[in-house]
C-alpha cells in the first residue's frame, strides 16, 4: 500500500489540476461567446436601423421597404 500512494497521490493532485484547468477554459469560453454574441447583436442591430426603413407611397397607395 505504501509503494503506491505517492504515485496514487500524485494522480489525484493531476486530476484536480485538470479539472481546475478545464473550468478556465470552459468559462473563458462562456464569457467569449457571450460578448461575441452582444457585439454581433449590437452590430446587426445598428446595420438595421441605418440601411431599412419602412415607407407609404400615397400616389400608389403602397407600402414597401426602403434599402439605403
Amino acid at each position: 500500500m505504501y509503494d503506491h500512494y505517492p504515485k496514487a497521490n500524485y494522480s489525484n493532485q493531476a486530476f484536480y489540476g485538470c479539472l481546475i484547468v478545464g473550468g478556465f477554459i470552459w468559462i473563458s469560453d462562456i464569457i467569449w461567446v457571450a460578448s461575441t454574441g452582444a457585439e454581433n447583436t449590437k452590430a446587426q442591430k445598428a446595420y438595421r436601423q441605418s440601411h431599412l426603413g419602412a415607407y407609404y407611397d400615397p400616389n400608389i397607395q403602397a407600402t414597401g421597404l426602403l434599402t439605403l
